[in-house]
């Protein structure tokens, strides 16, 4: 707590509800009355030095690094520098050198010295190789690892492949944080068949009683129209048709991919935009015949007597 907050009663006077100042410089809060010092050498737990960027912030802070969970010791064990000088920048002698070397070989075996700690080191290496695959945030990595360190507690990956658990924890962190990531993109970001992922899957989520909410196809809906550049114009219109089918209860049930790649078809017909059905059924990553599919059910049960839908016919 810091202390030009307090406020405290002098024992040299019989009022209460004195101001007291703080001095960070001498470390000490006193009355402004009489000078009595009442707090010598606060703990504060502010940065020792200004920061006027929010890097220098972070070098500077007391703690260091933040603990991360992708991170097999979360970032909290020491580090033994390869460096092969000391701290003034002089050169260390031979015998300095192999006793350095060898306190290292020393320090990784310690550190990986149960299988819990070596299940989690490759487990992380599996899981940052994929994350950097599939361009996921941060947030949705450290996600991930808190999912794979809940299973490894649970006793969830004893007897199946690590792979197979960092692939169902990394889409089941892309599901609970609304991502727009299929099945299908983490399998091939890992080469884990599709079977195997969808059966670790759907253990981490029954055995870890997690609740996935429904997917969002909106969110899928910019992601396929920027990669075909698509305008915003027809992207807008494309949300109102998917508006229309989700109060017609279209969506539930559909592939948000395919349904998504739909509404941004018909959009395009609507705005005589070109953009084929082969174009958007490789960016959505869909089949050609299940986005006609889509698109068939979206032209039949859509109103055809709004504006500009007369000629739906040539979709």
């Amino acid at each position: 707590m810091l202390a030009s907050s307090v406020r405290a009663q002098c024992e040299r006077d019989d009022r209460t509800g004195r101001d007291v100042i703080e001095d960070p410089e001498a470390g000490e809060v006193f009355c402004v009355r009489c000078g009595l010092v009442l707090v010598q050498r606060p703990i504060t737990l502010q940065a020792e030095r200004r920061a006027f960027t929010a890097e220098e912030a972070q070098q500077r802070s007391r703690t260091g690094a933040p603990s991360r969970f992708s991170m097999y010791d979360k970032g909290l064990s020491t580090v033994i520098d390869p460096a092969a000088r000391d701290a003034y920048g002089r050169v260390l002698s031979a015998q300095t050198k192999a006793t350095m070397q060898r306190l290292r070989r020393l320090q990784s075996r310690s550190n990986l010295n149960e299988s819990v700690d070596r299940n989690l080191f490759q487990a992380m290496l599996h899981l940052n190789r994929i994350a950097d695959r599939m361009h996921l945030p941060d947030t949705i990595r450290q996600r991930a690892a808190v999912i794979y360190r809940k299973a490894l507690a649970a006793d969830l990956v004893r007897g199946r492949s690590i792979l197979g658990t960092v692939s169902a924890s990394v889409y089941a962190a892309c599901r609970s944080s609304e991502t727009p990531r299929t099945l299908k993109e983490v399998v091939e970001a890992t080469g884990m068949p599709k079977k195997a992922v969808a059966r670790h899957y759907r253990l981490l989520i029954n055995s870890l009683d997690m609740k996935m909410p429904y997917p969002d196809t909106f969110r899928y809906l910019s992601k396929i129209g920027s990669k075909v550049d698509v305008s915003m114009k027809t992207q807008a219109l494309a949300r109102q048709l998917l508006t229309e089918a989700d109060e017609k209860k279209i969506i539930p049930g559909k592939d948000p991919n395919g349904i998504a790649a739909a509404s941004l078809y018909l959009a395009c017909v609507i705005e005589n935009e070109k953009c084929t059905q082969e174009e958007l059924a490789k960016a959505a990553n869909v089949t050609e015949v299940g986005l006609r599919n889509r698109i068939r059910e979206l032209r039949a049960r859509l109103r055809p007597d709004a504006p500009g839908r007369a000629h739906w016919t040539r979709a």
